[in-house]
């Protein structure tokens, strides 16, 4: 078996002590020895710094001192990385014992991948998916592949428009030219972005299939994540896809965002409906600097109309129910 680059798994925790356990023990069990556990602590004021320091002397421990966010954690985590490949793992999170074996394969055997992504099932019930990937659909939103599906399904290598971000791995020099995970997202869709960076740059994005991982995911939406999630959807799209896809994307994910206002207010879900206009108002406000595509491959996975249409359907399931 070839040898596999050093890798660096880093972790962002906000207050997630109850979390650690699984999460830190599953990565003891690997069967790949030759990594780094990284775990940057936000300002957490449940006691997680020292449970680490008392019970993983050998995780590398990085005290933010304040609530830096996902992407920001993430980013300070890979600049204080030491490994060939990093490997961005949410702290909800338990691991098979081959994950990260399985995981790292894809990029030791081909340069033409730039990051690869795990396979994430339901930690409260492990035949369920709950993604194996994000795509960027051509009427203007995003989501998870393969969310609800069964174990079973997506048993090959393939493409993918991004990672999730709970659990994926990219080349380390990659990451930093590409700038990492974007800050001002704050959370939500800063995988997406990193895809398309990814893709922009002329290298694929691959899951993994045999690279399993539990994830706690809450399945109930809490109101903020509308927020977050219109907005960075704007941005997402305006920094790194082409100009001509602009044409369509843009106002396809505006008409998105008012439409999902207006069912949250014909479904009298008012909190919902006021985050999605407050950030539809403030994506379009500040939009970000555009990112010229080099060698972009990413157009030719965005999810077509029909497609589009059924995973709008099932996704109206998890946010009007």
């Amino acid at each position: 078996m070839p040898s596999l680059p050093k890798a660096s798994v880093i972790i962002v925790n906000w207050n997630g002590l109850k979390l650690l356990p699984d999460c830190l023990s599953s990565l003891r069990a690997q069967t790949v020895k030759d990594f780094e556990i990284i775990l940057v602590d936000n300002g957490s004021a449940d006691g997680s710094a020292a449970y680490v320091k008392e019970n993983y002397p050998s995780v590398r421990l990085l005290e933010a001192g304040e609530n830096l966010g996902f992407a920001k954690g993430n980013n300070v985590g890979a600049k204080a990385a030491e490994g060939d490949v990093l490997v961005l793992l949410n702290n909800d999170t338990a691991v098979e014992p081959d994950w990260l074996e399985k995981l790292l394969a894809p990029l030791e055997r081909d340069p033409s991948i730039g990051a690869a992504g795990s396979k994430l099932i339901y930690f409260d019930d492990k035949e369920e998916i709950n993604s194996v990937g994000t795509f960027v659909s051509v009427l203007g939103f995003s989501g998870s592949v393969g969310d609800g599906m069964p174990r079973a399904a997506y048993a090959a290598e393939q493409e993918v428009f991004a990672a999730c971000g709970g659990a994926l791995a990219i080349r380390r020099k990659l990451y930093l030219e590409v700038g990492g995970l974007y800050e001002p997202f704050f959370m939500y869709e800063d995988d997406v972005d990193l895809g398309w960076k990814v893709w922009n740059a002329g290298l694929r994005v691959v899951l993994a299939p045999d690279s399993i991982v539990y994830h706690k995911y809450s399945r109930t939406q809490k109101p903020y994540k509308y927020y977050f999630m219109t907005r960075n959807k704007l941005w997402c799209a305006w920094k790194n896809a082409r100009t001509r896809d602009l044409l369509f994307l843009m106002p396809a994910s505006v008409a998105f965002s008012k439409a999902l206002f207006l069912a949250f207010l014909c479904t009298l879900k008012f909190e919902n409906a006021k985050q999605v206009a407050r950030g539809l108002i403030d994506g379009l406000k500040s939009l970000p600097a555009r990112e010229p595509a080099r060698n972009s491959l990413a157009s030719r996975h965005y999810l077509g109309v029909r497609d589009s249409l059924a995973a709008a359907f099932r996704k109206s399931g998890k946010h009007f129910s």
